[in-house]
């Protein structure tokens, strides 16, 4: 949070004073504990410490209506000034009205993506190859890790709770078991495999509805003019939002995705940004040729972890940037290459199966 501040107030004043100008910022998170409190660290730290102790609040509250919210109120965490008007609210998703890709979303968002996962689950024979690799490091660590030993729950849900449990006290630097050292490599492996398996063949839809909102957005900004524009929209999510992001917006490449090392580390992030050239070339054009200028004279970055990449791979800028028709463009060729149809996300989520149970969650 910090470090935006510096990039993003400090030196681009792309915001003024700590969100003095009330819209500046909207705020999302999964609804988990950790990723809510993860959204308002970040805030805190963007905010600065002197607004912070001068009574800075973030409250939350459920998602009923599924829009973005700004002000206080709500009900009151964080310092409980909930009435503070400058109070950022991040807004927690909650079943249809969730965005952030994850496997909570998939159950009630889109539905189809848990159909294709469970036959993915027991028809692919690379699956089997890595679960039977993995097999002996797993039955291995029961003798340390009690989580391992119940008969009931089932392979896969171990191997992640195993994963869960080494991932965590490496991003925190902390010791594990006697005689488990080195057993995260392993995990972390068959964890990106298995993963990024499903996420190549459903990253476009599990991603367009988060990046539909980013580009709304955006056209608020470049085609609607629209002033009153948040400046910043954040998004508090997990590693499995971050993955199938990485895949939508070509910063792995699905051949090695796989590997062990595109496992997003610890406060692993991605900037999507708006730019805009320095000489406009539209002014008073009609409505429709005016979409088309607009399209060029802005242009869409991502960062991730601090380095560039270009979404769709096609660069208008020397900023390492594509144009945002381009980036445009790219998002729907997500949805039409899953749907192989118009696109039309309603219709590509319905699901053929009487019967769906989140895949790891449920198996808890």
């Amino acid at each position: 949070g910090e470090a935006f501040r510096r990039q993003y107030v400090d030196q681009a004043h792309l915001l003024p004073g700590c969100y003095e100008a009330k819209g500046s910022v909207v705020a999302r998170s999964t609804a988990m504990q950790r990723t809510v409190q993860s959204c308002q660290g970040f805030l805190r730290g963007f905010c600065g410490a002197a607004r912070a102790a001068a009574g800075f609040t973030t409250s939350y509250t459920a998602a009923a209506d599924g829009k973005d919210s700004v002000g206080g109120g709500g009900n009151g965490h964080g310092n409980g000034h909930g009435d503070d008007a400058a109070a950022i609210r991040i807004l927690v998703e909650t079943g249809e009205h969730s965005l952030l890709p994850n496997f909570g979303f998939i159950r009630s968002k889109c539905p189809a993506l848990m159909d294709q996962y469970s036959k993915m689950m027991r028809t692919s024979a690379a699956i089997a190859r890595d679960d039977a690799a993995v097999k002996p490091v797993i039955n291995a660590l029961a003798a340390s890790l009690p989580m391992l030993r119940s008969p009931r729950t089932p392979f896969q849900s171990m191997s992640i709770r195993a994963f869960d449990h080494f991932k965590c006290h490496s991003a925190h630097r902390l010791p594990t078991a006697s005689g488990t050292e080195g057993m995260l490599l392993p995990l972390k492996a068959w964890a990106s495999s298995h993963f990024y398996r499903y996420y190549e063949r459903s990253h476009g839809l599990m991603t367009s509805f988060v990046l539909g909102s980013v580009l709304s957005r955006m056209r608020r900004v470049a085609i609607d003019r629209d002033v009153s524009a948040p400046k910043i929209c954040l998004y508090s999510g997990h590693d499995t939002t971050i993955m199938p992001l990485l895949l939508s917006l070509g910063v792995v490449d699905p051949e090695t995705a796989g590997d062990a090392g595109a496992w997003p580390p610890y406060s692993a992030h991605i900037r999507v940004e708006l730019l805009q050239k320095l000489e406009p070339n539209m002014m008073r054009e009609e409505d429709e040729e005016r979409e088309v200028k607009v399209g060029e004279e802005f242009a869409v970055r991502v960062v991730y972890n601090g380095n560039v990449v270009v979404p769709g791979g096609t660069v208008s800028t020397n900023t390492g940037a594509a144009s945002l028709s381009g980036f445009e463009r790219h998002l729907k060729s997500l949805v039409e290459a899953y749907h192989g149809g118009d696109g039309d996300l309603s219709t590509a989520c319905e699901s053929t199966s009487a019967s769906l149970q989140n895949p790891f969650q449920d198996a808890r």
